[in-house]
């Protein structure tokens, strides 16, 4: 009997995660900003974007200046971010909504410096989208409806009739645990709810600052492959490495090939806005080098130090490990 009784407990328990899944939905798109403000670290100007095709389900959105983009980690983010007051009459979290219509907001003296609190600094521009109240109400009923004739199908499928007051009992802490979620999550602010939905660009710090060799991509990605000696294709991908790391300076990457390690010979074979973690070499392009370096760079130049990978042509069978993730500096033996 009690074997029986704790399946139908965590029964309830699966079904009672059904609050909390996420509901599909699409979010805003093309957020653009540009920073008018020729200062560093000091922000103006208009961040824009291109609404949902169906509004019906946005409620408002919210727009703020944060160190990260990653949903992995939405907590820290939230909690450092410098949010974007639409209207300073209203209330928090009332005064960060932008309403359903526009879609576009200006920064506030309150926004103009990128530096946020412990030491981070704003390198991203994210604007969320808000469900409204009422469809989140009707999302929330219609799984609570789903979990009610899943527990009256399973009720009438239980035959152990000294398990009857054990389930009620059961049944009975179900309920008040839903009405207690229920209260929850219809409270919860629009930027706590699952269904928020996330777009971001990447902040450039309009500026005469250079970039010095501490502005690097943390590691290089690429595999060739075409299947031609001397000619590559494939995708190059990189990531940013630490958040503390300030690529607020950064407006593109840029992409090159080299004999070596050195960087000797280099050649720019391409370059993508700072949004962008990847670029795709197409299969064919013609190439004897074997060392691909991706470098940060902005209007001012690109930095002193970039980070590259070794990769061999797909037909060739080396004799010594090439690694896979190393810097100029890691090897530099000479002036710069």
């Amino acid at each position: 009997m009690l074997k029986a009784a704790w399946t139908m407990r965590c029964y309830l328990v699966r079904l009672s995660l059904l609050y909390l899944s996420c509901c599909a939905g699409g979010g805003v798109s093309n957020v653009q900003f540009t920073d008018t403000n020729t200062g560093e670290y000091s922000l103006a100007g208009t961040v824009s974007w291109d609404p949902p095709a169906d509004v019906s389900l946005v409620g408002s959105y919210t727009v703020w200046l944060a160190h990260d983009n990653s949903q992995d980690n939405y907590a820290l983010i939230e909690f450092l971010a410098s949010k974007v007051v639409v209207n300073s009459l209203l209330p928090d979290p009332n005064r960060f909504y932008v309403p359903v219509g526009i879609n576009q907001v200006s920064l506030s003296a309150a926004n103009a410096d990128r530096s946020l609190q412990f030491g981070y600094k704003a390198q991203w521009v994210i604007v969320l989208t808000n469900r409204p109240a009422a469809w989140l109400k009707l999302q929330y009923t219609e799984k609570h409806a789903a979990v009610s004739r899943s527990l009256a199908e399973m009720e009438t499928r239980v035959k152990v009739s000294d398990l009857t007051e054990e389930f009620e009992e059961t049944r009975k802490e179900k309920r008040e645990s839903d009405e207690g979620q229920e209260r929850e999550f219809l409270q919860r602010p629009p930027s706590k709810k699952l269904v928020l939905q996330i777009a971001s660009v990447a902040l450039y710090d309009t500026s005469s600052r250079t970039l010095g060799g501490d502005i690097a991509v943390a590691s290089v990605q690429f595999t060739d492959d075409d299947f031609h000696e001397n000619s590559i294709g494939g995708t190059v991908s990189w990531q940013r490495g630490a958040a503390t790391t300030d690529f607020g300076f950064v407006s593109e990457f840029q992409l090159y090939l080299a004999e070596d390690a050195l960087g000797t010979n280099e050649r720019m074979i391409g370059s993508v806005g700072a949004s962008q973690s990847s670029y795709e070499i197409t299969n064919g392009t013609a190439a004897t080098e074997r060392f691909l370096f991706v470098y940060a760079a902005n209007p001012n130049g690109r930095a002193t130090q970039g980070t590259f990978t070794g990769f061999p042509d797909w037909w060739v069978t080396l004799g010594i490990a090439v690694p896979e993730k190393l810097t100029k500096i890691d090897v530099w033996d000479g002036d710069t």
